[in-house]
């Protein structure tokens, strides 16, 4: 399921510190800012300087993005291919490119606070971490439940992390599909079923709900984009909450995985060509918030190391590559490797 917290345009009236949802597309939030901006760190002194704590090498400011610049190195440097080491999500100006690696982050993310309290984690503050301490860097975010090798907020005590978008999620959010009221961050510890996915909340769900009704989000489905473009249809999918007229509620099939569909569930769907699909299958990524590739250096093995995602069959590995250690992420029909050439 492709994800993004980061980079979205963030719809604004009278009261700047709050999100207002949907996003406009896949790629139009920034919480980093909005977290900023919350704390009044708009331009802390840690982004004027050319050095970050998470890297050694200084890093050079570019404010125009990627593919503009002639003095940002890379003949096919594009901002979609290029992630923040921070967030994961694709680089927009503007961005800091160290002078002497691949290392890259967005001005936003270089400014996120080192230390900072969460109400889902009252007990201690969460340290801002360039790496999980474990499983080389890889971890499960306990707010939107996804995997992630970015940055980290965390509390080493209580084994407790979130992804820096998650961490920079306000507290309060405004949602198109729920106008009349206010939904107010909260861990799930009352039964119930979000209204978007209708799955059940379990005690660790990190969701979004309405103090006045029974309305709940999960965090995850709160951010789905208003629209996005599938390579499966020439028009725009509009994210929709309630079903078609004119469509009776046996008609709804989902035009990628071709299983029916609960027209009372949120769905993507195309007027022009009337067809409809889940979101877990318009966005089409499992694994956003993982930076495959990169180099990855270990005590244990001569080579530098590079994260891929392969089909499990060892035949498909290719000649000249040293299959080191598979990382089976769930039940499913992809792990992931760290490989390295030979």
């Amino acid at each position: 399921m492709l994800f993004c917290v980061h980079a979205w345009t963030v719809i604004e009236d009278h009261d700047s510190d709050r999100l207002y949802l949907p996003p406009d597309d896949i790629k139009s939030i920034n919480a980093t800012e909005l977290l900023l901006r919350r704390l009044g760190l708009g331009e802390n002194e840690r982004a004027t300087k050319p050095n970050h704590f998470s890297h050694d090498h200084p890093l050079i400011l570019f404010d125009v993005q990627p593919e503009e610049s002639e003095s940002c190195p890379g003949e096919n440097f594009k901002n979609d291919d290029i992630l923040c080491e921070a967030c994961v999500k694709p680089i927009f100006s503007p961005f800091y490119k160290c002078s002497q690696c691949d290392f890259i982050l967005h001005k936003c993310c270089a400014e996120l606070p080192t230390e900072l309290q969460h109400p889902f984690h009252p007990q201690h503050p969460l340290i801002l971490l360039p790496k999980y301490p474990e499983c080389w860097g890889l971890f499960r975010c306990q707010g939107c439940r996804l995997y992630c090798n970015g940055f980290a907020y965390g509390c080493v005590e209580c084994n407790f992390y979130l992804d820096v978008n998650c961490g920079s999620l306000p507290s309060t959010i405004k949602h198109e599909a729920h106008r009349d009221h206010l939904l107010h961050m909260k861990a799930s510890q009352s039964p119930g079923e979000c209204a978007a996915c209708f799955y059940e909340f379990n005690s660790k769900d990190f969701i979004f709900g309405c103090d006045t009704c029974d309305f709940k989000l999960h965090a995850l489905c709160s951010l789905f984009p208003r629209a996005l473009r599938h390579r499966y249809d020439e028009h725009p999918l509009i994210l929709t909450y309630s079903p078609v007229e004119d469509r009776e509620a046996d008609e709804y099939y989902c035009e990628i995985c071709e299983e029916e569909m609960n027209p009372r569930e949120w769905f993507y769907h195309c007027v022009g060509c009337d067809q409809s699909m889940h979101p877990r299958c318009a966005l089409d990524d499992k694994y956003p918030n993982v930076k495959f590739r990169g180099i990855l250096n270990v005590d244990s093995h001569r080579h530098p190391l590079s994260l891929a995602r392969f089909v499990i069959r060892f035949e498909d590995v290719r000649p000249g590559f040293c299959l080191v250690v598979p990382i089976v992420m769930e039940k499913s029909m992809y792990s992931w490797y760290f490989y390295s050439r030979i």
